[in-house]
């Protein structure tokens, strides 16, 4: 009995497609307000751009609970496209502090005021300028 044989080029082309078609109902999933994160708590996604003398710098970011009740937790974002994500976040009110150098500043200030809900995923986007 012959079996027709598939090559293995033809696999691959089908598992990236599998996988393709994957990650775009993820994100369409995401798009229509529906939780995006299977974890407890909920996450935070910070991204930076940044124009002007700043490509090799990284900026450390911290996160506190308003009001001060709560550990503050830090990382660090590299600039022009960087992304920091903190994940398992209690919800509540949050307090978002970008720290940057003399010569950058951040459009709408260093610091931002944002709402984290249980198993969402929120983002904030720094637009910084470095002279």
């Amino acid at each position: 009995m012959n079996r027709a044989v598939r090559p293995s080029h033809h696999r691959e082309a089908h598992r990236s497609a599998t996988a393709l078609a994957l990650a775009l109902l993820a994100i369409g999933a995401g798009c229509a307000g529906k939780p995006v994160t299977s974890q407890p708590g909920g996450v935070l996604t910070i991204g930076v751009s940044t124009t002007g003398a700043a490509s090799a710098l990284t900026f450390p970011v911290s996160i506190t609970p308003a009001g001060g009740n709560g550990t503050a937790q830090t990382g660090s974002i590299g600039a022009d496209g960087g992304v920091a994500t903190f994940k398992s976040l209690d919800e509540g009110a949050y307090t978002v502090a970008l720290t940057l150098p003399n010569r950058c500043e951040a459009e709408g200030g260093r610091e931002r005021q944002i709402r984290i809900s249980e198993r969402r995923t929120t983002a904030l986007r720094f637009t910084v300028r470095c002279r």
